[in-house]
């Protein structure tokens, strides 16, 4: 088991990029930049905190986990399908349980959640 101080610095460390190229259920959506389309949920603390970067004129956005609290954004219209990529800068040596986890909601009743977990050796998750 990690220890509390390892996976704090493990989270301190992460760094999620999210691309995406999602395709609007109504038309026009797309047009314009990210704060036509999308709303920041949290993490536009001030800076130094601050965990959502909206870069490339709104086509790249960063968030950053630190030891507190992640970032998270929604779109403003529903989507028929899109795409996200994931960068992680994890600290040197054994990063073995850190863990982190993208929650996608299709509606307000569902949630769908991507685990990337970091293991010595491959243990698929079963439940």
């Amino acid at each position: 088991m990690s220890s509390p101080l390892l996976v704090a610095m493990a989270a301190a460390a992460i760094v999620v990029v999210c691309c995406f190229a999602a395709c609007p259920v109504s038309a026009g959506a797309s047009a314009g930049g990210f704060y036509d389309n999308f709303v920041v949920k949290w993490g536009t603390d001030p800076d130094p905190d601050r965990r959502v970067e909206i870069v490339d004129g709104g086509r790249l956005v960063t968030l950053t986990l630190n030891n507190v609290s992640g970032a998270g954004f929604q779109s403003r219209d529903a989507f028929l399908f899109g795409e996200f990529t994931m960068e992680m800068k994890l600290v040197p040596g054994d990063s073995a349980g850190t863990v982190t986890t993208f929650y996608v909601s299709p509606s307000r009743l569902t949630t769908n959640t991507f685990h990337a977990y970091f293991s010595p050796r491959y243990h698929p998750i079963t439940r």
